[in-house]
């Protein structure tokens, strides 16, 4: 897929020329629609130019909402729309298993997204790191995760909540 972005943004750009489509994909996601910010929490808005400017104990306690099993659809909406608009890679929906976090201030403002994926099947630089050969990485490969999208949103400047974060999500 990443291939396939790239080919069709050189394209774009006038800078290759791509042969006619064979077919039209058929992308689930292609037109998915974005959800209105103000979802999170649920019948609660908050307007997303509101600067945040707090040391991070003034936010405390945090909520670290995981959000993906049960699904709740209004606050996976937001994390969606809030990835979707703010992250410099977008954001389209995620794909094959993942966990999503959505993190507010003890007000319930929106501060965060972080969604983790399945690790890839096979990443040489990782296995050899790690020591795995095939028959250990096929045993041990769901205890890894890829931290697929991290998004601490615009508005937001917090020292160290990132690492803060990041540190309570491994816990």
């Amino acid at each position: 897929m990443a291939a396939r972005t790239l080919l069709l943004k050189l394209e774009h750009r006038g800078e290759i020329v791509l042969p006619a489509r064979r077919q039209i994909p058929n992308n689930r996601m292609g037109s998915k629609p974005v959800v209105q910010p103000g979802l999170f929490p649920e019948g609660v808005s908050f307007p997303a130019e509101d600067p945040i400017n707090a040391a991070l104990p003034e936010l405390l306690p945090l909520s670290v909402q995981e959000i993906s099993h049960p699904p709740l659809p209004a606050q996976r909406a937001r994390f969606a729309d809030l990835l979707h608009h703010h992250h410099y890679l977008s954001h389209r929906g995620p794909v094959g298993e993942n966990l999503q976090y959505l993190v507010g201030d003890r007000q319930g403002r929106p501060l965060a997204c972080v969604l983790f994926g399945s690790s890839a099947w096979q990443c040489k630089a990782r296995d050899q790191h790690i020591g795995w050969d095939a028959p250990t990485r096929q045993r041990h490969l769901g205890y890894v995760a890829n931290n697929t999208r991290f998004l601490i949103l615009p508005w937001v400047a917090v020292p160290h909540l990132a690492s803060h974060l990041l540190g309570r999500i491994a816990r």
